[in-house]
């Protein structure tokens, strides 16, 4: 969660210059995520900005506050801040992990060699893929964010079972994306050979709305994914302007998980290039990408659980 903490000063400058080292120092000790701070430039008050766990976290910290314990603060506010960054500018992430051994090379060789002819044929088993190892029930109900993208051409929904319970499945779904640990698929062709992660990371698993979950190495608004809304351990949807991306995860008896995704996409034909490249890649390449992704969250957890 992200904070504001807007604060104005009495009219005491001498004692305000006295304390504002210790103020500053104070807040920079902490090392909070996303700090930002600083002073109004007419120095009435200033601003300060922080990412923490929870409200009561935060006027915690806000009553450690040099100025407020010396009683400097005129008035004050804290407020939970969304931040709207506005249309991005396209940045780029380098992929995570080591190069594949020769032993993992072919072994994603493997891979490849299953999935060429089933994106080949995928255009062939549409009515069948679209529903791969989902159940009637799960294909009819709705799930998180299918509002979010109207008229959608695809709109399919993919299941299967783990033998591990949803808080064991989660931390997998929480480090998917390029430059993270990958997508537990065919890395040859969706993490550049380098193979995804075979553990979990503790680095990835802070998931907020509003992160990228990138693609590929360009990551804009076009490319890749953003967290939408996410509840740990049910549910996590990703989205952008012409697609969604939803995980359901709901507990079975003997502590196991059915792991439910859907995929929406909408074909903007008005942008008829960008469509194209839109087609080919989801009705070529999801299925065969999107069977291995859930067979390696299934295998990692699984082996995770075991050992």
């Amino acid at each position: 969660m992200r904070f504001a903490y807007v604060y104005f000063m009495k009219p005491e400058p001498d004692r305000v210059r006295a304390i504002a080292p210790h103020h500053a120092a104070y807040w920079q000790q902490l090392a909070l995520r996303d700090y930002r701070g600083g002073p109004f430039a007419d120095r009435s008050g200033g601003l300060i900005t922080f990412a923490t766990e929870s409200p009561e976290r935060v006027e915690e910290l806000v009553a450690g506050d040099p100025f407020l314990r010396e009683r400097l603060l005129e008035r004050h506010a804290i407020k939970e801040w969304i931040v709207d960054t506005g249309p991005a500018s396209p940045r780029t992430v380098h992929v995570r992990g080591p190069r594949p051994t020769s032993r993992q090379l072919l072994h994603e060789l493997r891979d490849v060699a299953v999935a060429v002819p089933l994106a080949l044929v995928a255009p062939l088993i549409r009515p069948w893929h679209a529903r791969w190892g989902a159940s009637d029930d799960e294909v009819a109900a709705s799930m998180p964010g299918d509002e979010l993208v109207p008229g959608c051409q695809v709109n399919w929904t993919r299941a299967i079972t783990i033998e591990a319970a949803p808080e064991s499945v989660w931390p997998w779904l929480a480090q998917v994306g390029f430059g993270k640990a990958g997508f537990y698929s065919n890395d040859l062709l969706d993490n550049v050979a380098h193979p995804s992660a075979d553990r979990i990371d503790p680095q990835l698993q802070r998931v907020r709305i509003g992160d990228w979950v990138p693609m590929f190495s360009k990551v804009d608004a076009t490319t890749a994914f953003r967290v939408h809304s996410l509840k740990p351990r049910e549910c996590l949807v990703w989205s952008k302007p012409d697609s969604t991306w939803a995980w359901t995860l709901a507990p079975l008896p003997r502590r196991r998980t059915r792991l439910v995704t859907r995929l929406r996409q909408r074909y903007d034909w008005s942008a008829p290039g960008g469509a194209l490249v839109s087609v080919a890649l989801i009705e070529l390449g999801d299925f065969p990408m999107m069977r291995r992704m859930l067979k390696g969250i299934k295998e990692r957890a699984e082996a995770a659980g075991a050992s």
